[in-house]
């Protein structure tokens, strides 16, 4: 009996892990693709304040000229 269920176990067991591997390495790219998109919003919204900082700083220096 175990020798008969053997084959099929194995191709359950198989068939398991890639499924296991397959949700861990796509919770793995969620997390990385957030952590990136985090850093990537943090980066705009820096270039984005220092962009108006140098507006705000050309305007007064046009201004005092």
């Amino acid at each position: 009996l175990h020798h008969v269920y053997n084959p099929i176990w194995r191709d359950l067991s198989k068939i398991i892990h890639v499924f296991l591997i397959f949700i861990f390495g796509f919770v793995f790219v969620n997390i990385i693709f957030e952590i990136r998109e985090n850093v990537f919003l943090f980066y705009m919204r820096g270039a984005w304040s220092i962009m108006l900082l140098l507006n705000r700083y050309s305007l007064l220096r046009y201004s005092l000229l």
